[in-house]
């Protein structure tokens, strides 16, 4: 399985902006 994680950084990455 991918890394789940990616795109939990991704949303991290959109609310901090």
């Amino acid at each position: 399985m991918k890394s789940p994680r990616l795109p939990s950084i991704l949303e991290v990455v959109a609310i901090f902006s």
